[in-house]
């Protein structure tokens, strides 16, 4: 927990505890602190999941896996502490993939974090969006964005994730991918 302690200045774990008067919180980290504390996320870096898992538990306890479903599995097999998976779109609704794991390993959601999620267009450098002929993201950011993109009037590919979506743009200026500025950024 070297980045929790180095995040608080350098205060010992019992001062930390001390210090924090929210139940909610102090459980909290209480479990982080006692148990596993390896943490998966709905990967790769850039993803939303991996944003809302860095503000929760810093950079060095993440572990990016490439399917809900993996990340459910191996909380319920001890594997890890947590995991971090979306639960609800507020344009797209619940993320069927979620319910459906959660479901089937018996893994019970403890903490929901509302993730305020902007989309941006990623270009690449040079690129305008005149030059944009493909727009790649996962389903539920082409959903959200698609007054936007209908704009376009380009071709909609749809990618697992929208951090893979940035790796499918990079180099092609025709393409263009919504994702996270934070991602965008990453894969700049």
């Amino acid at each position: 927990m070297r980045d929790l302690l180095t995040r608080y200045g350098g205060l010992r774990v019992t001062d930390i505890m001390q210090s924090i008067h929210e139940p909610l919180i102090l459980r909290f980290v209480n479990e982080v602190l006692m148990g596993n504390e390896r943490v998966a996320y709905l990967g790769p870096e850039g993803s939303y999941s991996h944003e809302v898992a860095l503000q929760l538990f810093g950079r060095a306890l993440l572990i990016p896996l490439k399917s809900i479903s993996e990340v459910v599995k191996g909380v319920y097999q001890g594997e890890y502490g947590f995991g971090v998976i979306p639960i609800e779109n507020n344009q797209a609704g619940v993320v069927g993939e979620s319910m459906e794991s959660l479901l089937r390993w018996d893994v019970h959601v403890n903490y929901a974090v509302d993730y305020r999620v902007t989309l941006c267009l990623a270009v690449n450098d040079g690129a305008t969006i005149e030059d944009i002929r493909e727009v790649y993201s996962h389903p539920h950011a082409i959903n959200e964005a698609m007054n936007f993109i209908s704009k376009l009037n380009v071709s909609i590919n749809y990618t697992q994730s929208t951090s893979e979506a940035l790796r499918m743009v990079v180099g092609h200026g025709h393409r263009a991918a919504i994702a996270s500025r934070a991602g965008a950024e990453l894969y700049a």
